[in-house]
């Protein structure tokens, strides 16, 4: 059990560092980051005033906000939060994907998910789309769940999951 433990912990901590580095390098900002920068900039209820009105979701600017009173909004620091929904999605594959699936499964989806160049490009860019892998895998995940088990917790979280 511990060699299966040190694995994940290896492949989880080499994806964070490869990742960072990738968010180092990256000095670059596009207007799409532009724009995510300029969101977290209003207020919490401006923001739900102006997704309310296009196709961008407020959740994602209100964690970015949230999380840039706690981090700063350096470049640095708001590509982190994006980092963070890879490390997220990397972590269901931990546990519900490998508890639902077996280690092979889970080790497969983790390797692949960090050798993914799409993955390497959602690690570094100020947009909801890390998020959005992250609320989508854990919604799918739960959504089985939820059929195979009919429990209600299941359900709970699958609610969560799509809600989010």
């Amino acid at each position: 059990m511990t060699k299966k433990l040190l694995v994940y912990g290896v492949l989880l901590i080499l994806s964070i560092v490869i990742f960072s580095i990738l968010n180092m390098l990256n000095t670059t900002m596009l207007y799409d980051e532009a724009y995510s920068v300029f969101m977290i900039k209003s207020s919490y209820a401006d923001i739900l005033k102006v997704t309310s009105g296009d196709v961008h979701p407020p959740l994602y600017y209100w964690m970015l906000k949230t999380f840039s009173l706690f981090f700063g909004d350096s470049v640095f620091a708001l590509r982190s939060f994006s980092l963070l929904g890879i490390l997220g999605t990397l972590l269901l594959g931990c546990f519900p994907i490998r508890k639902m699936f077996g280690d092979r499964v889970s080790l497969f989806f983790i390797v692949l998910t960090i050798l993914f160049p799409v993955t390497q490009y959602l690690a570094t860019d100020i947009r909801m789309y890390s998020w959005t892998m992250f609320f989508v895998l854990g919604c799918a995940l739960y959504a089985y769940k939820a059929y195979r088990r009919n429990d209600i917790s299941s359900w709970i979280v699958f609610l969560f999951f799509g809600i989010c």
